[in-house]
């Protein structure tokens, strides 16, 4: 896979834009990417758009093709994005809370197969 480039939405020469920053869709960095999700699994994505003045969006991708999907459609040059490997983030050790959703009689089953 050929490195992606992308059109930006803002060029402002206060954020010192730069010929050799880190690209995150270099032709390295998509690669390891892709070896990760084949061997590890998911990605939990947060996309910061430059100048976007909100909240990161976060969203969770299953395939590689996808993530790829994702970056040509929805990001413009100079967002930030920041990437981790879901199976290694979430464990039941640090979860934030648990627990499962009772009926409307109040009931939440001790077992069950999820």
């Amino acid at each position: 896979m050929d490195e992606i480039r992308i059109q930006a939405r803002w060029r402002v020469t206060d954020d010192e834009w730069v010929k050799d920053g880190r690209k995150l869709t270099s032709v390295e960095r998509l690669d390891r990417i892709r070896k990760a999700m084949e061997s590890r699994g998911s990605i939990l994505v947060e996309h910061w758009r430059l100048r976007g003045g909100q909240a990161p969006a976060r969203l969770v991708i299953d395939e590689f093709e996808d993530f790829v999907e994702y970056i040509q459609k929805e990001v413009a040059g100079g967002d930030a994005v920041d990437i981790w490997l879901v199976h290694e983030l979430c464990t039941a050790e640090n979860r934030f809370e648990w627990g499962k959703v009772p009926d409307v009689d109040g009931y939440t089953p001790q077992r069950g197969a999820y």
